[in-house]
């Protein structure tokens, strides 16, 4: 019958800005000095890290794509029928929007519509821990909302009033 759920795991690798030692800035900076070269030293270096991308589809999520596809169509046909149509901003419904040369809008772009109902249902998640399966990379991504939410609780109700030290 149908899938309901898959995954397949793929190695792969990435590349990543990582902080500099003293000692590598250093010796770049006396490179450059022999060199001539002007300009700040670089703080950052780029490396290549072995990492698994793991990629999993789900037929529950591929309806919930195509629910919000077709809401987000609806929306911009909307749009363009109500003249409120913004070509400016290119997410949520308006990244559907032909425009000309002149940013005018000329239509539903149907075959963006048609590329991204190719990808309803996949997921992926690209991780350096390769011991992790896939099952715990994607339990481990699910809670990352309950992190995000404790950041943004952090950064917005966190109140405190001046403290005054006295000798």
């Amino acid at each position: 019958g149908e899938i309901i759920y898959a995954t397949k795991v793929l190695d792969t690798t990435v590349s990543a800005k990582v902080l500099m030692s003293e000692e590598e800035r250093e010796a770049i900076k006396k490179e450059r000095k022999e060199q001539n070269k002007k300009g700040a030293t670089p703080k950052y270096k780029n490396v290549e890290v072995a990492a698994k991308l793991h990629v999993s589809y789900s037929a529950k999520r591929a309806l919930k794509d195509a629910n919000d596809r077709e809401r987000a169509v609806a929306k911009a046909r909307k749009k363009i029928a109500d003249g409120t149509a913004n070509s400016s901003l290119k997410y949520g419904s308006n990244k559907y929007f032909i425009t000309d040369n002149e940013l005018k809008i000329t239509g539903i772009d149907e075959k963006k519509i048609e590329e991204e109902a190719k990808w309803d249902g996949y997921y992926a998640v690209i991780t350096d821990n390769i011991e992790l399966t896939s099952d715990q990379v994607m339990e481990l991504y699910g809670t990352q909302w309950k992190i995000e939410d404790c950041f943004r609780i952090l950064k917005t109700d966190l109140e405190a009033r001046p403290v005054r030290v006295f000798k």
